[in-house]
């Protein structure tokens, strides 16, 4: 494979995951803002309310959410695109 190619594969990659990204944003966001059940409402009811406890574990699930998301994604670009060469 030509070093252009994988250039372009690269730039494609990181479209999908900034897309994916973005799209997380949006879902938290929307879901803080026009439910009344769930983690987004959770976090911004405890913070409305000064439950400090409960504003750290709502940021904490967030973050693990995140990191386990981000493990998901790693792994089926590892299974789904085996011939990108990775630099570990």
């Amino acid at each position: 494979m030509t070093r252009s190619a994988r250039r372009w594969i690269r730039l494609a990659g990181l479209t999908t995951a900034l897309a994916f990204l973005a799209a997380l944003i949006l879902v938290f966001i929307t879901e803080i803002e026009a439910t009344k059940a769930g983690l987004g409402f959770l976090l911004w009811e405890a913070f409305q309310l000064l439950d400090t406890k409960q504003v750290f574990a709502g940021v904490v699930t967030f973050g693990l959410l995140g990191v386990a998301s981000t493990w998901l994604l790693q792994w089926l670009e590892r299974v789904g695109c085996p011939w990108i060469q990775r630099s570990n």
